[in-house]
């Protein structure tokens, strides 16, 4: 419900001025506060629920405003995750390492899932032929053909990693972390 009333288009009519002049519920948002809410009750094995659909939105989009919004939605989590006594400090601090260093499986994409796969694979049959004398091809060039901007999923990745060393520090500020 939070997801649709702040990306979907319940958010976009809220954007057109008219809406908000006439309409009270349209000036205020309360999703940032739903998320505080949620983030403060949420239990062990619902933290991933709560995180996933921002992740999904952050991998597709590429607009200011949105990741504005995303930010502002962990920011409240964070908060809220922060005054939770549902959650043990110690399976709390897992969960942070994993979103710092992204290396939580349900948060990566299924072409990241499929790459580590692939390079495991890789890395175990280059241990098994040991072919120093094997030179790689020549890098290739791109003169004369112009390239369009390309923007990846990792675009964003940056605002997750920034969300979980903001909760370590928010709990390392409450002294709660020994």
């Amino acid at each position: 419900v939070c997801k649709i009333d702040l990306f979907g288009l319940t958010a976009e009519e809220k954007e057109i001025i008219g809406v908000v002049k006439n309409v009270s519920e349209a000036k205020s948002i309360k999703s940032f506060d739903i998320f505080h809410i949620l983030a403060e009750y949420i239990t062990e094995s619902c933290l991933l629920d709560l995180i996933l659909p921002l992740k999904e939105v952050l991998v597709k989009t590429h607009s200011h405003k949105t990741i504005h919004k995303i930010v502002e939605c962990l920011r409240n989590i964070s908060l809220g995750l922060a005054d939770n006594t549902y959650i043990p400090m110690e399976k709390m601090l897992i969960f942070l390492y994993g979103i710092i260093s992204e290396s939580i499986p349900a948060l990566m994409s299924e072409k990241e899932c499929k790459k580590l796969a692939k390079e495991e694979a890789k890395v175990l049959e280059f241990r098994q032929k040991q072919d120093c004398f094997i030179i790689p091809p020549e890098p290739k060039s791109r003169m004369g053909i112009k390239a369009a901007a390309k923007t990846t999923k990792n675009a964003n990745v940056h605002v997750m990693v920034e969300f979980g060393l903001k909760l370590y520090h928010i709990l390392l500020k409450r002294e709660k972390v020994t």
